[in-house]
């Protein structure tokens, strides 16, 4: 799996440190990192462990997803990317997260499994693995893989509010990983919308000062030209169903947007004021 790995520098005179990425898939065409360690940048060199260095092109990004492709070119040179795991991670069990933390180059640290499907960010559709293998900053795009080097997921960010690994990393599953890179390269993913919304979960708190139940969204703000205004969302709504699903989760509502984009459309239930509209 180490041979799979990939340091990302800048391919300018700066030759700034990025992260990490790996090769993807049996045949290794292109690399996969996190559409953050990229960031802006059009082109990028990529080192692996022999010392062999490739100039890039990074051909594709979601930034809310945070996944990047990256081109390496036809020079006739066999490489071997890796395969997702047919079996997706369960807890407790052993990973493996390569990459070059801090900058340092082709490390390998070893954790367990933590935690599976845990949805960090209530704005984005993604439920991540959580794992305790130790990852730092430059560890990002780096792949996390099991005993016998099969890919489980795309290490990608460690705890909120930290700088440093506190016990605590995130990765985005191999399943959901392979689904968006191919959505890139066949330019098939639709990029999730801007809704032109900021809305905070109902808890206790919130629905004792409002006198209503606990659960849904309380919209904090509307932007004036989004999607949402145009929609007739108006801060102060709660929004309490999407797509006939009942939101019991914050971030639910993420999912039912994105399931909805085939469509176009999605159904919301809003309770304004003492009305449910």
């Amino acid at each position: 799996a180490m041979d799979a790995v990939l340091v990302v520098r800048s391919d300018d005179a700066k030759d700034r440190f990025l992260g990490s990425a790996f090769l993807w898939g049996e045949d290794g065409l292109v690399a996969v990192t996190n559409a953050h360690v990229v960031a802006g940048t059009e082109r990028v060199r990529l080192i692996d462990r022999h010392g062999e260095v490739l100039s890039g092109e990074v051909i594709a990004r979601d930034e809310l997803r945070d996944v990047a492709v990256i081109s390496l070119p036809r020079d006739g040179h066999a490489r071997h990317g890796l395969v997702a795991s047919p079996e997706p991670a369960v807890l407790g069990q052993p990973v493996f997260a390569l990459g070059a933390p801090l900058g340092i180059e082709f490390t390998l640290t070893e954790g367990l499994v933590s935690a599976v499907g845990r949805q960090v960010d209530i704005t984005r559709p993604l439920r991540l693995l959580q794992h305790d293998a130790a990852v730092n900053p430059g560890s990002s795009g780096g792949p996390l893989v099991d005993g016998d080097g099969r890919l489980l997921g795309m290490n990608s960010r460690i705890a909120d509010g930290s700088r440093v690994f506190v016990g605590i990393a995130y990765a985005i599953a191999a399943a959901d990983l392979e689904r968006i890179v191919n959505g890139l390269i066949d330019e098939t993913l639709a990029p999730f919308p801007h809704l032109g919304l900021t809305a905070r979960p109902v808890d206790r708190k919130v629905a004792e000062a409002m006198d209503i139940a606990p659960g849904g969204l309380l919209v904090d703000a509307v932007a004036g030209d989004g999607r949402a205004a145009a929609a007739g969302l108006n801060a102060g709504d709660v929004i309490i169903a999407a797509g006939g699903e009942t939101i019991t989760e914050p971030g639910a509502f993420a999912f039912a947007v994105e399931a909805a984009q085939e469509s176009g459309a999605v159904t919301l239930e809003v309770l304004r004021g003492a009305t449910m509209i």
